[in-house]
């Protein structure tokens, strides 16, 4: 017998003896073979200290009638612990995941930026943007401080206008997608313009 079986057993005559009252001695063998063979079957995935853990947190009635001393008793409060186990390790699986989701959309989110900062650069010395709408809406605000709050303002009226020009142009040009269909918002081609207008300025990131 191994000593973890050995410590289960010990485990279920104290618990017997405590509860039932019962001396050790007096438990009747088969049924302590077939307790430790159940335990065994349905509840590998616990270790020896869960077992110990659920008797400890387990509301066992006093019954000193040993005959009413049934598998199904020693067992229950084992099984109870299993399903909570369970649970716990389900909720448990279920924040990790979510935590290393979010641990790789950050990850990605700054390598997008550093990508986005190295495509800035290029367009400042080949003197025009080299990017797409949605780098320009990372650099942009890293342009914000740099700018003149009126000519941000200014800025926007102008990409406000755009878009509307963009929206009533493609309601008569059947192969032209709308801007707000196609990613370009009003914010979005604000930043682009933003940006063509760091690079007009040749301002530095």
């Amino acid at each position: 017998m191994s000593s973890a079986i050995t410590d289960i057993q010990k485990m279920i005559e104290r618990v017997v003896v405590t509860h039932h009252g019962i001396r050790a001695g007096l438990i009747d063998e088969a049924l302590m073979e077939s307790v430790i063979a159940e335990i065994v079957k349905q509840f590998k995935t616990l270790t020896v200290q869960d077992i110990e853990y659920a008797y400890e947190r387990a509301n066992i009635p006093r019954d000193d009638n040993w005959r009413n001393v049934t598998k199904k008793i020693i067992l229950d409060p084992i099984d109870i612990w299993h399903n909570k186990k369970a649970v716990i390790s389900e909720d448990y699986r279920k924040y990790k995941e979510v935590s290393n989701e979010k641990a790789e959309g950050i990850a990605k989110a700054k390598k997008f930026k550093s990508e986005c900062i190295v495509v800035y650069a290029q367009s400042l010395k080949d003197e025009k943007w080299l990017g797409n709408i949605w780098q320009a809406a990372i650099v942009a605000p890293l342009l914000g401080d740099h700018i003149d709050q009126i000519d941000k303002t200014e800025i926007w009226w102008r990409a406000e206008n755009d878009f509307s020009c963009e929206e009533e142009a493609a309601k008569y040009n059947i192969g032209m997608i709308k801007s707000s269909k196609s990613g370009r918002t009003e914010y979005r081609i604000f930043c682009e313009r933003i940006v063509n207008y760091g690079i007009l300025l040749n301002i530095p990131l």
